[in-house]
């Protein structure tokens, strides 16, 4: 998800910053970017994204595979939805 926010931003010429951070990067979309509201959807990602880079001593629990398909279905969703936008 955080790879498909940062493509459609490199898309439209918005600049973004280094970070793992998927409601930093939505918050550079304009609000009514067609787009904006189905990638706010994937900002509870945004931990996994460092969970196993950056150990904390934060206890968490692995998503269950239920999670995983629905966010992937969703992913897949706004994918298809990008490549229509930016061709």
């Amino acid at each position: 998800a955080e790879k498909l926010i940062k493509a459609l931003l490199a898309a439209i010429d918005v600049d973004f910053p280094r970070t793992h951070d998927i409601g930093a990067l939505v918050g550079l979309l304009t609000p009514d970017h067609a787009l904006r509201a189905a990638l706010a959807r994937f900002i509870d990602l945004t931990p996994f994204a460092v969970a196993y880079r950056y150990p904390r001593e934060d206890a968490w629990s692995p998503p269950s595979t239920e999670e995983i398909e629905g966010w992937h279905a969703e992913i897949m969703t706004a994918l298809a939805t990008l490549r229509r936008e930016i061709g």
